[in-house]
């Protein structure tokens, strides 16, 4: 009995240990900021662009785990680049099932992922 509850522990562990640390890795192979990161804006595009507000209303973030109020070295959303950006509204999703090769049109729903 003892050694059931010990494979029980390490299981846990195992799990927690996972949970802990693949979203992270998992997003940083696949959110990855491409290119040089700045790209030239001229003073008219500025002006029109400090105007204008700003919505994005679809970011994935809260699915990963790191900290929204820091600058991240990974993903596209954080606090001080929606500041940078003007941008006034952010809806922050939640993804509850995405089918398998995120093909809406032909995947039914028992291709989750």
């Amino acid at each position: 009995m003892r050694w059931l509850i010990g494979i029980a522990a390490l299981l846990l562990v195992l799990v927690l240990g996972f949970l802990g640390f693949a979203p992270g890795v998992f997003e940083g192979m696949s959110n990855r900021v491409e290119g040089p990161g700045t790209w030239p804006v001229t003073a008219r595009a500025q002006e029109m662009h400090r105007r204008l507000v700003i919505a994005d209303l679809h970011a994935d973030t809260l699915l990963w785990q790191r900290d929204v109020l820091d600058l991240a070295g990974r993903g596209h959303v954080d606090l001080p680049r929606l500041e940078q950006g003007n941008v006034a509204v952010q809806v922050f999703s939640s993804v509850t099932k995405t089918p398998r090769g995120q093909n809406y049109d032909s995947n039914g729903g028992d291709t989750d992922n």
